[in-house]
C-alpha cells in the first residue's frame, strides 16, 4: 500500500512534533543562563546606587544639622584656639552619620567655617562635608559600575548665627 504525498506529511507529523518538544529540553537552562547574569547585575546595580543616594541624603541631612545645631551655641573667648561651634558642628556631623563605619567616618572631610556672612550683615557658619565615595565605596561595586558611581559626596549648608 502506498501512501500519497499528503498522506505522507500527515503521519509524519507527529514525529516532527515530537523531535521537536524532546529538542527544547536543554533551552530553558540556555535561556536561563543568558538572562540570569543580566538580571543580577541590574539587582546588583540598584544595590550600589541605592546605597551611593542614602549616603547622598545623609551627608545632606548630617551638614544642615550640624549648621542649624551651632545656632545656640556661644564660643568662649577663654578657650584660645577652640571655638565650640566648630566642635558641635564636627560632632553633629560624627553623630548623624553614625551608621558608617570607624575606618569610613574616618575618611570623611568635615570643614566648619565661621566667617561674615556674604550677604548681609553677620555672621555666618559653613559646614561642608566631603565623602571620597570612589576610594571608599559603601558596597564594592562592578566595574561598569564603577565608572559612573559618584567620585565624591558632599553637601554644604550655611546658617546666620548673628
Amino acid at each position: 500500500m502506498e501512501l500519497s504525498v499528503s498522506q505522507r506529511a500527515i503521519s509524519a507529523r507527529p514525529r516532527i512534533l515530537r523531535r521537536t518538544r524532546r529538542d527544547q529540553r536543554g533551552l530553558a537552562l540556555l535561556e536561563f543562563a543568558i538572562v540570569a547574569p543580566i538580571f543580577f547585575f541590574i539587582l546588583y546595580a540598584l544595590v550600589v546606587f541605592g546605597m551611593a543616594l542614602a549616603l547622598k541624603q545623609s551627608v545632606t541631612n548630617a551638614a544642615s544639622e550640624a549648621a542649624r545645631s551651632t545656632i545656640g551655641v556661644v564660643d568662649n573667648p577663654a578657650t584660645t584656639g577652640v571655638d565650640e561651634r566648630v566642635d558641635n558642628a564636627r560632632n553633629v556631623v560624627l553623630q548623624r552619620l553614625s551608621w558608617l563605619s570607624t575606618s569610613q567616618k574616618a575618611s570623611l572631610t568635615i570643614t566648619p567655617t565661621v566667617a561674615s556672612c556674604t550677604v548681609g550683615p553677620g555672621t555666618c557658619i559653613t559646614v561642608q562635608v566631603t565623602y571620597p565615595y570612589d576610594n571608599n565605596p559603601l558596597v564594592p561595586s562592578a566595574p561598569i559600575i564603577k565608572q559612573i558611581q559618584p567620585k565624591t559626596v558632599g553637601a554644604t549648608a550655611t546658617v546666620k548665627l548673628s
